[in-house]
């Protein structure tokens, strides 16, 4: 987050960002509702960045797997 609010349009950031949320414990539709704003972005703003099509299917598949079972220990680095 820091990075995204010293520069926002910065192709990183916001990709990092993006890959974040759609990895999160939220339900789908709200992985997806928070990641679209980035999405549309990273395609405005860096429409021919060489890793734009890498990226978008990253997070494409991210938010098609199930939201982290944190309870499960999940993300947490727990076993």
């Amino acid at each position: 987050l820091r990075s995204h609010r010293a520069d926002p349009g910065y192709f990183w950031a916001l990709a990092d960002l993006a890959v974040f949320y759609a990895g999160g414990p939220e339900p789908a539709v709200v992985r997806r509702q928070r990641v679209e704003p980035l999405l549309a972005r990273l395609r405005e703003v860096h429409p021919r960045h060489e890793a734009l099509a890498r990226v978008t299917k990253r997070i494409e598949r991210a938010l098609e797997r199930p939201p982290l079972d944190l309870d499960k220990g999940r993300g947490l680095g727990r076993n």
